[in-house]
């Protein structure tokens, strides 16, 4: 963390172009998201295409977007500031396990992914969660 000056917390994208390209893959910007936080990939287009997949039914969705290719992300105008650090739930289907991963993620991937959990983005989560890894 040397050469890191700024970290964020579920920031929404704020540059046009990924900052290690503007910096020439020296940045001074580290990206802390949860997984299925929306925020950070928050953009007009993004938010649109979430409301709109919101109202379906399982079974519409499927409809709509059968696989392969399934549902496309919209591309994004803006970009998440720095490197990511993704907070996962390790076994999200046990309501039991509390346990977190901190996945290293590339802006491209992360960007590519539909996140529609707004009750993720709550700055109480976010501490719990980071409290979790130091212990």
């Amino acid at each position: 963390f040397e050469e890191i000056h700024c970290v964020t917390f579920g920031a929404p994208p704020v540059a046009s172009k990924p900052i290690a390209e503007i910096r020439g893959n020296a940045t001074n910007f580290f990206a802390i998201i949860n997984e299925g936080d929306p925020v950070p990939l928050a953009q007009e287009e993004y938010i649109k295409s979430l409301l709109s997949i919101y109202v379906l039914s399982k079974e519409a969705f499927e409809n709509a977007y059968p696989d392969p290719p399934g549902y496309i992300v919209p591309t994004p105008k803006l970009r998440v500031s720095g490197p990511c650090l993704v907070l996962r739930d390790v076994d999200p289907d046990d309501p039991d396990e509390t346990a977190i991963a901190a996945v290293d993620v590339e802006a491209k991937h992360l960007e590519s992914r539909m996140f529609g959990n707004f009750l993720l983005h709550s700055l109480s989560i976010y501490i719990k969660r980071i409290e979790q890894l130091a212990n």
